[in-house]
């Protein structure tokens, strides 16, 4: 049986638990009797009460760490999320909260890997340009790290099939102590540390095709049409991404329920999208954004061609 895992932090002050119950009734449309796992700190789990608690009848099995007062919430997350495997007993696929499932997810049951991932943005090292590659080798440099140089694959941690067996379990005691390491340096991000990790166990990782996490804020629009799990990035908000609107979420902390009209959009999330949401592409990049956020774009990414569709119009062709 395959577990379905969420991390948790949160204060009740920010969206991380908004984003998680949306994730979370999303999963269960589609897949009922899906056994969830929800692996939270001592901290989170005292807020879990009240208008929060609605996540509780739809988890399985609840796994609460006690952890260093002293730890920032950022820095609980992190925790979390490189120690799951020492967590959880059975094979596990980790979802990000900041997701969307959009369709059955039972065909992974075969899947034959020890850790499945998609590429970072969906492309190879080779293939990044401007900040995002800029962004890798500074976070390498400071750490030391050679991933960015030696290999060309980047894995995002949003998505990850687990198995529950001792190459798996070795990866994640290396990557909380690399985590460790760069946490030291001031960096609170955990993909550094993972696809170091990945260099340094010979590339453990196996990539799994982008429809297991279609980052749709970038180059993920290749995937959107057949998209089984939906990554809005709830950090940097995809504000044309209706399910990721700040008044969804809003609505959620104060009724602390998913509405008929989430509901309806969660039926079909692949089409949730404004309808001033704009294209842009280039021979190397594509992003989907808000027509109003058009001018804030680096003029060096500025794209060749600009497609001003309504989302239907861009779903109508990407299914031809």
């Amino acid at each position: 049986m395959l577990k379905y895992l969420y991390v948790l932090t949160s204060s009740g002050e920010d969206d991380y638990y908004e984003q998680f119950l949306l994730s979370l009734t999303s999963l269960k449309m589609r897949m009922p009797d899906a056994f969830v796992s929800l692996l939270t700190d001592n901290k989170t789990a005292n807020t879990l009460v009240g208008k929060r608690s609605e996540c509780k009848k739809m988890t399985n099995e609840l796994k609460i760490i006690a952890l260093s007062e002293e730890l920032s919430m950022a820095e609980r997350s992190r925790w979390l999320k490189t120690t799951m495997r020492e967590q959880i007993k059975g094979d596990f696929l980790f979802l990000d909260c900041d997701t969307v499932i959009a369709d059955d997810l039972s065909d992974l049951e075969t899947f034959d890997v020890n850790i499945g991932m998609v590429l970072d943005h969906h492309t190879l090292m080779s293939n990044y340009t401007g900040i995002h590659k800029e962004r890798q080798k500074h976070y390498d440099e400071i750490c030391r790290f050679e991933s960015i140089e030696k290999m060309n694959t980047y894995y995002n941690s949003g998505v990850m099939y687990c198995k529950d067996n001792e190459i798996v379990h070795d990866f994640f005691k290396k990557w909380h102590e690399l985590w460790l390491y760069t946490r030291s340096k001031s960096l609170m991000v955990d993909q550094p540390a993972l696809n170091q990790t990945n260099f340094l166990m010979n590339g453990v990782i196996s990539e799994i095709p982008g429809i297991y996490n279609c980052m749709i804020g970038d180059h993920g629009i290749a995937y959107l049409h057949n998209a089984k799990i939906l990554h809005y990035f709830g950090t940097f908000r995809q504000e044309t991404f209706l399910l990721a609107k700040k008044s969804i979420f809003k609505d959620i902390k104060q009724t602390g329920t998913i509405s008929d009209t989430m509901m309806q959009m969660l039926a079909e999330p692949r089409r949730c999208f404004d309808q001033s949401t704009l294209l842009l592409l280039n021979s190397t990049y594509t992003k989907l954004v808000n027509q109003a956020d058009i001018h804030t774009l680096p003029l060096r990414k500025a794209c060749k061609i600009i497609l001003k569709r309504t989302f239907a119009t861009i779903m109508g062709i990407l299914r031809l």
